[in-house]
């Protein structure tokens, strides 16, 4: 009975014809016998109906009933609610199915996906610590993309085992062979590996190549080196310019370089393919930045903030308060994204600044000695500490940062001179501190002669010559 309605349903599914769906089902929900009353839930769910589909999924306690309230209270940010879902399902709190359409049951037993789940779903309610536990059970499991993500930007993944893990996993023997004799172990490993590697995955954009260039491009931006990661953006986006994934951190790689031209173009062909992705609205945070519209900058940010609430996010709304002078918005952000992300110089750095701003040497000093994370941060660490003074913990970073073998200042000099025409623009911003550092020791042909080494002549290289000219006027 009731056969071609439900046909029809798999069919409307299947063609994601959710709107026939939902009448069909609805039709099953008044007639046939209660196994089918959870079809119209269901339906509504695809519909963005969320709250009527809880409304009908109120009564209801099975695997698959209680996994779309979690699917819908995650749609409504309820992330408490949600999290009791997904805890009744893990603790197996939960009836068994009697609907005999197996396209839409869930599984109770593919925990590794309840586990990745819980671990997002934590991670938005704060609680990093316990969100980690959970991605590494699920790892345990199998290896789903954004428990790998997680797992390595937290640094975490490298401590792993993969082929021990899949051995030691008893439940699905079936599984383990199926991973064991892929190439995922293989990809999982060449994430965590450098530029050997990434000759291989140019010839696979679009594909698995894309997922691997984004990602290591993302990696080089992270340890300072823009213009590599420019490079490698730049090939992605030739062979896969529909292709989203890290093109935020695309976007701030332009705004570093004060391309706005590309910036803008990147946006407007962001806006026409994903315009409601959170990905666009911070590359168009971004762009306003740059062109210091800090308002539109501010609401770019916030919109995407509200489509996917991440750290990177956080990040870019906590420097876009500092902007405003608005420190404790700036605090709250940058700790907030501390909290979603254990591994975030990024906030730390934030955090520094916001505290030297508001004077508070002490803890500002504290985030900056735990954020030196690549050049750039050490050259705004070089900054502050040039700032307060503490000229020999400046020199101490420098020498570190240029993998220089003395702290002797003409040493440092020298070496420095030597490798005149090899630095890097991020290099050469360190250079520019050390310069500062020079003046303040009255050291003026010294820091002279290492300014005429330097290549990128922006607006810091000319602040810097003009004060080793007034500097020495003022000596002499």
């Amino acid at each position: 009975m009731y056969e071609d309605v439900k046909l029809h349903i798999l069919k409307s599914f299947k063609y994601a014809n959710y709107d026939n769906m939902a009448f069909l089902s609805s039709f099953l929900y008044s007639n046939a016998s209660n196994q089918y009353k959870l079809l119209l839930p269901i339906s509504l769910y695809y519909t963005g109906e969320y709250n009527r589909s809880l409304f009908l999924l109120s009564s209801l306690n099975t695997v698959t009933s209680v996994y779309y309230k979690y699917l819908c209270y995650n749609k409504l940010k309820d992330y408490k609610k949600a999290l009791i879902c997904l805890t009744k399902i893990i603790t197996d709190d939960v009836d068994e199915d009697d609907l005999d359409l197996d396209i839409f049951l869930v599984n109770k037993e593919d925990k590794e996906y309840f586990y990745n789940d819980m671990a997002l779903l934590l991670t938005q309610l704060y609680d990093r610590d316990e969100a980690i536990r959970y991605f590494k059970m699920s790892y345990n499991i199998y290896p789903i993309f954004t428990t790998i993500e997680n797992l390595i930007y937290e640094n975490i993944l490298t401590t792993f085992d993969h082929q021990d893990i899949l051995i030691r996993n008893k439940e699905n023997i079936k599984k383990t062979n199926l991973v064991s004799t892929s190439s995922l172990h293989e990809l999982i490993s060449d994430l965590n590996k450098n530029e050997q590697n990434i000759e291989k995955y140019k010839n696979f954009i679009p594909g698995i190549g894309s997922y691997v260039v984004a990602f290591y491009a993302k990696s080089l931006f992270e340890l300072g080196l823009i213009d590599e990661s420019r490079r490698l953006f730049y090939i992605l986006r030739s062979k896969d310019p529909k292709f989203m994934y890290n093109m935020d951190y695309f976007s701030t790689i332009l705004w570093y370089s004060q391309d706005v031209t590309e910036l803008g173009i990147l946006c407007k062909n962001m806006i026409i393919d994903s315009p409601s992705s959170s990905v666009t609205w911070k590359a168009l945070g971004n762009y306003y930045n740059h062109i210091n519209d800090y308002k539109r900058s501010f609401l770019c940010l916030k919109r995407s903030s509200y489509i996917l609430n991440e750290p990177y996010t956080l990040n870019l709304l906590g420097f876009e308060s500092v902007y405003k002078n608005e420190y404790t918005e700036a605090l709250d952000y940058f700790k907030k994204s501390n909290l979603m992300l254990k591994n975030n110089y990024k906030s730390m750095y934030g955090c520094a600044l916001v505290y030297d701003k508001m004077d508070n040497k002490s803890t500002a000093d504290f985030y900056f000695r735990k954020c030196m994370y690549n050049n750039q941060l050490k050259a705004m660490g070089m900054k502050f500490y040039i700032k307060h003074g503490e000229l020999d913990i400046a020199l101490q970073i420098y020498k570190d940062a240029m993998k220089f073998d003395s702290s002797d200042i003409n040493i440092l000099v020298q070496q420095t001179l030597i490798k005149r025409g090899t630095f890097t623009n991020v290099e050469e911003f360190l250079i520019l501190e050390f310069v500062e550092i020079l003046t303040k020791l009255n050291l003026f042909e010294f820091a002279k002669n290492i300014l005429n080494i330097i290549e990128y002549r922006g607006e810091t290289y000319y602040k810097k010559k003009e004060m080793v000219y007034e500097k020495r006027h003022e000596f002499i």
